[in-house]
């Protein structure tokens, strides 16, 4: 019972441990008035990924404000047949107190506990992974033209921006 228990407590931990958001990131109500990009995991061919805030994109790059080394660095990345990316737009619905206190609440089931407990993770667990993707898109589910209007300069960097200083 005890490794049952630990191993309960193990995978709960583990869950919370793993829901982390980018502080520009909007929550659900202040999406319309957000003055970033929002975040961006490219996955070009036969490359690195890239992870940080989508600064603008056109018909031939996408650019990418990353860190490295604490340091703010715009990658450019050529867009071209097979780019992969996954951009998140506000930070999603946090549902993870579901989890301990459904299944501390399946105990007063009684015998029936062995039956609710299972259950009670399985739909606990769904929707917590299920509200943190809420606000994702995919590469398969929105084109390019799309993509824009979640940069931080959907036009374009304007001419008059030094983009070595963009942060």
């Amino acid at each position: 019972m005890k490794t049952k228990v630990s191993t309960l407590f193990l995978l709960i931990s583990v869950l919370f441990s793993s829901c982390t958001r980018q502080k520009y990131l909007p929550n659900s109500k202040e999406i319309d008035v957000n003055q970033y990009g929002s975040y961006i995991e490219v996955y070009p061919l036969n490359e690195t990924s890239v992870k940080g805030e989508l600064i603008s994109i056109d018909k031939v790059e996408l650019m990418v404000l990353t860190k490295q080394d604490e340091k703010s660095i715009l990658k450019t990345i050529p867009i071209g047949r097979g780019l992969k990316f996954k951009l998140r737009y506000a930070s999603g619905k946090r549902y993870g107190w579901t989890i301990p206190t459904y299944t501390a609440l399946s105990f007063m089931h009684g015998w029936a506990a062995m039956f609710s407990l299972p259950v009670n993770l399985l739909v606990t667990v769904a929707i917590t992974n299920s509200g943190v993707q809420a606000f994702t898109y995919k590469n398969q589910d929105i084109s390019y033209e799309e993509l824009q209007m979640f940069a931080r300069f959907p036009g374009g960097i304007p001419e008059y921006i030094d983009r070595d200083k963009i942060q």
